[in-house]
């Protein structure tokens, strides 16, 4: 390595031409309320990449430039197609032939290409040197200039200044940000009455608010905030699309404190000919069909679950289970609880996607799918699941290799799901694996092991906790894991069992999971 950096601190400039530069760094300057890292994001060149002050790969590309001939790779390259042409004109009459020969052809004028580009060292160890291009560097000014006023500072100005020293260049973009304009009023243009209610409900986390600096990255966040909202209060039909702004920059600030000021004003357009109407669900339909019955459109029969706790509802008031068969198939109860969507609520995009979430994650459905019926008089949901099968089974067999012979494992693995009827998962796993090694002080020159384990687990979606705690958690997607297993080694050094359980509650939100494990007993007993 550190021969090799060595070398790579001498990098030969006799091939460059006058007035190339090697582009050593870039850096910024004179930014104090805009982020250092948003900036050189926006940076059209990159610098060599450096170990320390070292340039090995430019150094690689530089040796293996001395091996490259690209006239000669024209050449083959020259012949390669007089080849082919010759090959296509004696197979013109045998298609399947022509075929594998045009196949052939293009793999044979890419590969030769890229050996014009540069040989393996150029293309895979190395990199091309990267000269500084004065007319990317005021490309890049430029853009940084119109991002600076994206963030409210609409008279910056930003300077190129350059050191050179030996051919290298270092580049520094000096900003003048100037006075930020900051927002002096919003101004809220809503027909709709109902939506501008809702808005106002939620104006204390809206994303532009007076005296901010101005930064168009918040009129963004700002139109996805109001979809969010407002689709989560029932507007079904509602996109960011009905969503505008106008920024009005020309005006004084009647603060008296001199500050550049402008006006956001926001307006909330309606449908073409028409209002925003917020859907209240009438029915929730909750269907669990095979492939075969969407084929076939048998009858199904109709299971209306009613909670503990609201036995009084009606039966349009609560969720309508659809199967097919002497009963449901899966706990109404467990499904209840996996289901954010009730009738008489207001439609939810968010509780929408926590159901289809909740139900996918009891690994019981190929897939969850929800759709709804818009009319004049009703809004209806419908979840469309197909079931998984009961059993799934897989084996693996192979070869582990290490320092001595491969030795052969076999796994074998059985999910047994819904095995109560409360979409409970039964998982068993099986493993042997037999194993050769080196060893240090074995006469034979290598020693072998084996090791079996079993292990099994009980995974049911809710928490087991004996009081009513075990709700307060749903919309974490609780689950508990029963785990038990066996696992025996022998080597020659020992031969040891090993017995395992653990009680596991899981927990999981977004793309987050958390584990807590209130039960964790080993037994280890050590034979020899």
């Amino acid at each position: 390595m550190l021969l090799l950096l060595s070398f790579a601190g001498c990098i030969s400039t006799k091939s460059w031409k006058p007035g190339q530069y090697l582009l050593l760094g870039q850096s910024v300057a004179g930014n104090n309320k805009v982020a250092t890292e948003d900036i050189e994001s926006l940076f059209r060149q990159k610098p060599n990449r450096r170990i320390f002050t070292a340039l090995p790969y430019l150094w690689l590309y530089n040796f293996g430039k001395r091996f490259h001939k690209p006239a000669k790779v024209q050449v083959k390259l020259e012949n390669s197609d007089k080849k082919f042409a010759q090959l296509f004109k004696d197979n013109r009459n045998d298609i399947e032939k022509i075929q594998k020969l045009r196949k052939k052809k293009d793999r044979k004028i890419a590969k030769l290409k890229k050996r014009i580009e540069g040989n393996f060292i150029m293309r895979v160890m190395g990199e091309p040197p990267t000269f500084y291009d004065t007319l990317i560097g005021r490309k890049t000014a430029e853009e940084i200039g119109l991002f600076m006023q994206t963030k409210g500072f609409f008279d910056a100005k930003v300077d190129i200044k350059t050191k050179i020293k030996r051919k290298r260049i270092w580049v520094t973009y000096q900003i003048s940000e100037g006075q930020p304009t900051y927002i002096a009023d919003v101004d809220w243009i809503v027909p709709d009455s109902g939506v501008y209610k809702t808005i106002q409900k939620d104006i204390a986390n809206s994303r532009i608010k007076v005296d901010n600096i101005y930064d168009e990255n918040k009129l963004t966040d700002e139109r996805t905030r109001i979809e969010k909202l407002l689709r989560d209060k029932g507007y079904f039909d509602f996109s960011r699309s009905y969503v505008a702004f106008d920024v009005d920059t020309n005006l004084v600030d009647s603060s008296g404190r001199g500050r550049k000021v402008a006006e956001v004003d926001i307006y909330i357009s309606d449908p073409v000919n028409n209002t925003h109407k917020a859907y209240v669900l009438d029915k929730v339909y909750f269907h669990t069909i095979s492939a075969d019955q969407f084929a076939t459109k048998r009858q199904k029969d109709t299971l209306v679950f009613y909670p503990k706790f609201a036995k009084r509802l009606a039966e349009q008031d609560t969720i309508h289970y659809i199967y097919e068969g002497k009963r449901l198939a899966y706990s109404p109860r467990v499904l209840y609880k996996k289901i954010r969507m009730f009738p008489k609520q207001l439609y939810s995009n968010t509780a929408t996607i926590a159901t289809q979430s909740g139900l996918l994650g009891l690994d019981m459905f190929k897939f969850v799918n929800i759709s709804f019926d818009t009319t004049k008089r009703s809004f209806v949901a419908n979840i469309f699941t197909s079931p998984l099968d009961k059993y799934q089974f897989s084996n693996e067999g192979g070869f582990n290799v290490a320092q001595g012979p491969p030795g052969p494992f076999v796994h074998f693995s059985l999910r047994n799901r819904n095995v109560f009827r409360g979409c409970e998962l039964f998982e068993n796993d099986f493993q042997f694996l037999f194993d050769g090694q080196t060893g240090f002080s074995s006469e034979t020159g290598f020693y072998n092991s084996q090791e079996i384990s079993f292990n099994s687990a009980l995974i049911i979606p809710q928490l087991l906790i004996p009081t009513r705690l075990r709700f307060a958690f749903l919309n974490l997607n609780p689950r508990t894991r029963i785990n038990i297993g066996f696992n025996f080694v022998r080597r020659p050094e020992y031969t040891r069992a090993n017995i395992r359980s653990a009680l596991v509650y899981t927990f999981q939100k977004n793309f987050h999971a958390f584990n807590l494990t209130p039960v964790d007993l080993s037994i280890v007993n050590t034979l020899n």
